[in-house]
């Protein structure tokens, strides 16, 4: 296999990661939140007015530039159904299988947060997670896609 793959409940890293990009992410920046719709440009975030409970969706083209999304975040909060999957990775002479909880964006896009901790570097460097899993984090999320 020599390109990503994702599907509805399964990402499949090849051994050359050549072309995916893995960036740390928090649903409550502007800034992040700008450059998975800027990439993805017909997908739509759910969100739920913290004041209201009213549901909502914004895409691309509803926001108009950072400081509406600001504004949309501070009143808002974005909604993630998120899929029980497995990230599979191959190693150096192996396959490693990870549990993980995943938002698929499109064929080429994918939120992820870990579903539990494992001490394997292949793991600890996707997640950016020191020697161990040290700053372990069960509600770190991150972005990965091709470009």
């Amino acid at each position: 296999m020599k390109q990503l793959i994702i599907t509805d409940n399964t990402i499949n890293f090849p051994f050359n990661k050549t072309g995916i990009f893995i960036i740390n992410i928090d649903l409550n920046s502007s800034n992040n939140i700008n450059t998975i719709l800027s990439n993805n440009k017909d997908f739509n975030f759910t969100v739920k007015n913290k004041f209201s409970n009213q549901i909502s969706y914004i895409n691309y083209n509803t926001v108009y530039n950072l400081d509406t999304l600001k504004n949309i975040l501070e009143n808002n909060s974005i909604i993630i159904n998120w899929i029980q999957a497995k990230l599979i990775c191959k190693d150096i002479c192996s396959t490693k299988e990870f549990n993980i909880y995943m938002y698929k964006l499109s064929d080429n896009s994918v939120i992820v947060k870990p579903a539990e901790k494992y001490k394997c570097s292949v793991f600890e460097h996707i997640f950016d997670f020191e020697f161990k899993c040290e700053n372990y984090d069960p509600n770190k999320i991150i972005y990965i896609f091709i470009k």
